[in-house]
């Protein structure tokens, strides 16, 4: 396959994604010498879109807490943390701990908490006043 096999609006994402300028109406070909020009060969094109895909299977097999799971007994000792979840989601679960519409509302370890505050919206630190007034 080659440039010269895309379309001419598919050759204007490659151009765009490689940051060549190109004027609004401009023919296959002379988009094709223009991404030439640049240094934009297809042999490039496919390597990095190659790489892209690769990156993006990689985020999606990763693992959500990166840090590795606390020893049980180090967990008492660590400052915990209640989290509710403000999600409108039914149920929603990041790394080990599920959050549901029932139950919104989890205790974790403070590194935990703060890795899912500054990765995830709709979480907040919770009082434990509310946690008792919503089980109530």
């Amino acid at each position: 396959m080659s440039f010269s096999d895309m379309t001419l609006i598919d050759l204007k994402k490659v151009a765009d994604d490689f940051g060549v300028e190109s004027p609004t109406k401009i023919t296959k070909q002379n988009l094709i010498n223009l991404l030439s020009e640049e240094g934009v060969t297809y042999d490039v094109y496919v390597h990095f879109d190659k790489l892209s895909k690769d990156k993006e299977d990689k985020k999606e097999r990763e693992v959500q807490f990166t840090q590795p799971a606390l020893p049980q007994a180090n967990y008492f000792t660590q400052r915990t943390i209640l989290v509710k979840m403000d999600r409108e989601n039914p149920s929603y679960q990041v790394g080990r701990y599920i959050f549901t519409k029932d139950h919104p509302f989890v205790t974790m370890p403070e590194n935990d908490a703060n890795w899912l505050f500054s990765t995830e919206t709709g979480f907040r630190v919770a009082n434990p006043i509310e946690a008792q007034q919503f089980y109530s």
